[in-house]
């Protein structure tokens, strides 16, 4: 089975919402798609694909533009990493999102999809990426004694912290249900 995204116009009649214009959107025929943040003043949004069904560890951050019906790869492919959960600054100058990059990795066989992730940030072209947490490197003082997946993440309003989801797999308690900590943390 093959995903897709889909983009609509919600209005509300009274309390009910209602969908229009619906369009379905696959660029770059992938085998999955997941939907990250849109882009300020609706120029378009953010998200992640992977060519291979099933193929989480390798998937890459595209924006998608809503005047040119184009995607941009925005993560490097070679590099073999997983890379998701992508959101746009405020001033949509900078992106940050989670990523496995430069992370040494083991395989658990119990679960298969733990990997140990940090955050990154880039500016909206694409260029000058950085991994800004160090939550599995044990040299740094942010280091957690834990598999560590930094995940979800939202800027503040004025674009200098923001707010991320860091779980731990030493916490695990079950299939798919990985608890972990809320964290603020500045952005350079």
């Amino acid at each position: 089975q093959k995903w897709v995204m889909k983009l609509a116009y919600v209005s509300f009649a009274g309390s009910q919402p209602k969908l229009g214009n619906i369009q379905i959107l696959t660029p770059g025929d992938m085998a999955f798609y997941e939907t990250h943040g849109f882009l300020p003043e609706d120029r378009g949004f953010l998200y992640s694909a992977t060519k291979v069904e099933n193929d989480y560890r390798n998937l890459e951050i595209y924006r998608y533009d809503f005047a040119t019906s184009k995607s941009i790869m925005l993560t490097d492919p070679s590099v073999g990493a997983w890379d998701e959960h992508a959101q746009p600054s405020p001033d949509g100058k900078r992106i940050i999102w989670m990523s496995s990059q430069d992370i040494p990795q083991k395989e658990d066989s119990k679960n298969p999809l733990a990997i140990k992730t940090d955050y990154w940030v880039m500016d909206a072209a694409g260029s000058h990426k950085r991994r800004i947490t160090f939550f599995n490197d044990p040299s740094a003082p942010e280091y957690r004694r834990s598999w560590n997946i930094a995940s979800d993440i939202s800027w503040s309003p004025d674009g200098r912290q923001a707010m991320g989801y860091l779980q731990q797999i030493t916490l695990f308690v079950g299939r798919g249900q990985f608890p972990g900590t809320m964290l603020l943390m500045d952005v350079p």
